[in-house]
């Protein structure tokens, strides 16, 4: 299963205080013999210089802004947080309608996600759920090559695009567990987290991410307004055996019992207890249903797990003569080609 998690950004700002320094190879309103009006003046005449040279200005911006963060997997939902991104940029105006800009700039962003599961003791179907409260903080340095477009009077257009480095400070995920006592124990088995925790420092993301993005805008005078587009290039999850938490885990299913209704004897219980604790270290064992028991192992203590395996497969097999039960194991262990 493929699970790349990207993130793809959109951005609308407001950008004030633009200062762009009158070099001698332009000429200013008052130098060309212009009457000087408030920019707001109708009446205005004057028009944005056309021939650019080079000279350079200082933006401040705020706005809104959102990160989509995609994981190509069908299990996973999407999740959208939603914020304020504020900062600064330096454009470099070159010829040619050309400009450089460079900034640095500040979000924080806002998301829920939800995630349901089936209930590991309950023998109805009923539906669990963990709501992930996320507040992402981040910089950014957008690095922007933009082309401007004079249309009438002191209002022009502009487009733009170009690499942008993201960089995460912090991913607060305030985890809200609406689950059974069992299903908890299956979830923090498999290394869920619970409880508030921080997505970076857990090492389940990657801080840096690298994207693209295209975007434009219009400017009257000193004032700026724009929206963009930022699409994520490399993937941030980190895989859970990168952390040294892979598992394993032992499925066991007696159909007999399942479609019967029949609740299991205390003696077969007892059994799959003891083989559980006797052949691995601190598995954590469930009951899924009549029939089905589910067996959680961490690898990392049990490095001899293959050998271990083997031995509880050829004790259920010496004691089928004795409950006379039809059953089917299932084997399966997290990699990296089964997590991506």
């Amino acid at each position: 299963m493929n699970s790349k998690f990207t993130i793809v950004s959109i951005l609308c700002v407001c950008m004030l205080g633009v200062v762009r320094p009158v070099h001698a190879q332009e000429k200013s309103i008052k130098d060309a013999g212009l009457e000087q009006h408030d920019f707001f003046d109708p009446t205005r005449t004057d028009k944005v210089e056309e021939n650019y040279s080079f000279g350079i200005a200082y933006h401040v911006e705020g706005g809104y802004a959102q990160d989509h963060q995609r994981m190509t997997s069908d299990t996973i939902s999407a999740l959208f947080l939603h914020g304020a991104r504020v900062g600064g940029q330096i454009e470099l105006f070159l010829p040619k309608h050309l400009s450089l800009n460079i900034g640095l700039l500040y979000s924080v962003l806002y998301g829920v996600s939800r995630q349901h599961y089936h209930s590991v003791s309950s023998e109805q179907v009923q539906a669990e759920v963990v709501n992930n409260h996320i507040v992402e903080h981040a910089l950014t340095i957008p690095v922007r090559v933009q082309y401007n477009i004079p249309l009438w009077k002191q209002l022009s257009m502009h487009l733009y695009g170009g690499p942008q480095l993201m960089f995460g400070l912090a991913q607060t995920d305030y985890v809200d567990a609406q689950v059974s006592p069992d299903t908890r124990a299956w979830l923090l088995a498999q290394g869920k987290h619970l409880d508030t925790y921080d997505k970076y420092i857990a090492k389940e993301l990657f801080r840096t991410n690298f994207m693209l993005g295209v975007g434009g805008g219009f400017t009257w005078d000193r004032y700026r307004l724009e929206a963009g587009y930022d699409f994520g290039l490399n993937n941030l999850i980190r895989y859970s055996d990168e952390k040294g938490k892979n598992f394993l885990f032992l499925s066991l299913y007696i159909r007999e019992l399942d479609e019967s209704g029949k609740t299991m004897s205390d003696e077969l219980r007892t059994l799959i207890r003891h083989a559980a604790e006797s052949y691995y270290r601190r598995s954590t064992l469930f009951q899924v249903s009549n029939g089905h028991v589910l067996l959680i192992v961490p690898k990392d203590r049990n490095r001899d797990y293959e050998e271990r395996t083997e031995k509880i497969l050829d004790r259920f097999r010496t004691e089928y003569p004795r409950f006379r039960y039809d059953y089917k194991f299932v084997i399966g262990e997290s990699s990296r080609e089964l997590s991506r």
